[in-house]
């Protein structure tokens, strides 16, 4: 850029004392003034516009003396190298300036309020430090079934030329789960202090998963689940309290009958489920539903020959 190019006409030359040159400066403002290439000017006058913000230019020694000359800067420079950089103060574009904006669009759309942005990479030319900054949200496209969107924005700031930046992005809708805090091992029985809740991505919790503490408080794993992960219905159970080959005693009743006998589990269980129970002597098998640690009652109509190999006899 030539800075003498956009010098401001000027007939009549200043007067000034002896300056002092700044070889680097930093520009708050659209416009370049004297006082931005030396201190000591007594007769601030404009330049013209500033580089655009975050950039620079290099103004050189003839280029300062020109200027110096035609202004009534009492400067002379001391060498041909001697340079001036100024700088324009700019600062990025960033998620915080863009989520209002795009956010209100979105919703107005037709996106969740409590869903979660995810914004894709773009590209922005710095924005100006001073003044008003205007964004604007334009050619909004958003599938509500996959959440993709895609927009214009339009941003207005003075000194500056309106610019156009292409964004794109997902709206990730979240939901709230209790999740485990530790890490929990099969058999194991959650307990309220295990759990907490945890704000997911309704993505990754597809499925029938535990929404509520009571659906899992009291129950037992069937599986190992790590923390902060939603827990599958499937994955829990009632707290075994019958396990494979422990000695059961069983209740038969009938209208006028009631009989007990033993038996040997086949399967695990909890209170309430149904598990085969092998009858050494007979060597027949019944149904049982679970009533206690080590009892149960008999399921009726449900006895059959044992196979081989179902449960070592003790």
């Amino acid at each position: 850029m030539k800075l003498t190019a956009i010098l401001l006409a000027c007939s009549v030359s200043l007067p000034a004392g002896a300056a002092t040159l700044k070889p680097f400066n930093t520009i708050p403002g659209p416009v370049v003034r004297l006082s931005d290439l030396w201190d000591g000017v007594l007769a601030d006058k404009p330049l013209g516009p500033a580089p655009a913000p975050g950039g620079r230019i290099t103004v050189p020694a003839p280029q300062l003396a020109a200027i110096a000359k035609q202004f009534g800067v009492d400067w002379r420079p001391g060498s041909s190298s001697e340079h001036a950089v100024l700088e324009r103060a700019g600062r990025p574009l960033t998620m915080d300036d863009i989520r209002p904006p795009l956010w209100e669009a979105l919703t107005g759309a037709g996106a969740r309020p409590d869903a979660e942005l995810e914004l894709g990479a773009f590209t922005a030319a710095p924005l100006p430090t001073e003044g008003d900054v205007q964004l604007t949200i334009e050619q909004l496209e958003y599938d509500p079934t996959s959440g993709r969107f895609s927009a214009n924005l339009d941003i207005a700031a003075e000194g500056v030329p309106n610019a156009q930046v292409r964004l794109t992005g997902r709206v990730q809708e979240m939901v709230d789960l209790p999740v485990v805090r530790s890490r929990m091992m099969p058999g194991d029985v959650i307990r309220p202090e295990d759990l907490q809740w945890l704000r997911l991505r309704a993505a990754l919790a597809r499925g029938e998963f535990v929404t509520l503490p009571a659906q899992a408080i009291g129950q037992a794993l069937k599986h190992a689940v790590a923390p902060n992960q939603p827990i599958l219905l499937a994955d829990l159970g009632r707290p075994v309290v019958v396990t494979k080959g422990m000695n059961m005693t069983l209740s038969l009743e009938s209208p006028g009958l009631s009989l007990t006998a033993q038996g040997v589990a086949t399967e695990p269980g909890g209170i309430g489920e149904h598990i085969r129970v092998l009858n050494p002597l007979s060597r027949m098998t019944v149904e049982v539903e679970i009533t206690a640690t080590g009892q149960g009652r008999v399921v009726p109509g449900t006895a059959r020959p044992a196979t081989n190999g179902l449960v070592a006899v003790r």
